[in-house]
């Protein structure tokens, strides 16, 4: 596992986490965190403290059509990446997958996160898209990408021949 990366795309509706040289993710998670009162951890109908409707108003999704609404919420889903996909003691380098509309700004936060709280040794961010084309072997194309908060439609070009 010392020469795979985790890659990792965190997406309005889920998240989904790898290991490199992996034909497909091996952890996919909802990315929601509920805001239950410290304490209840299973809610039933019967107790109608919070059902149907309820349930989804006291869910919260850390990352909206690309963009990071909360923070604190998002290292609590990287918690659970790194618990579920395994990685122990022992972190690995991180591919976190980037949507078209992530900020400069974001990105910064992102990497403080990963290398101060998760102390990874290495991170890479790379576009969704390029990496959709890679994966299928072509570096030039047209990518479309729908997802549950953001759709996009990327075109990369052939690189002009040198003169």
């Amino acid at each position: 596992m010392s020469d795979q990366a985790l890659v990792v795309d965190v997406g309005s509706s889920s998240v989904k986490a790898g290991f490199s040289g992996e034909d497909w993710p091996s952890t996919l998670l909802p990315s929601v965190v509920d805001q239950y009162p410290k304490g209840v951890t299973c809610v039933e109908p019967s107790s109608a403290e919070y059902y149907g409707s309820e349930i989804s108003a006291k869910s919260s999704h850390p990352v909206h059509r690309g963009e990071v609404k909360n923070w604190e919420q998002l290292e609590m889903l990287w918690e659970d990446i790194m618990k579920d996909v395994g990685t122990g003691k022992h972190m690995p380098s991180v591919m976190l997958c980037e949507s078209m509309v992530t900020k400069h700004e974001d990105r910064k936060r992102w990497a403080e996160m990963l290398f101060e709280t998760f102390h990874v040794p290495s991170i890479c961010l790379a576009n969704c898209a390029s990496l959709s084309l890679f994966a299928s072997g072509r570096t030039t194309g047209l990518v479309a990408e729908a997802g549950a908060g953001l759709t996009s439609v990327v075109r990369t070009p052939a690189q002009s021949p040198a003169p």
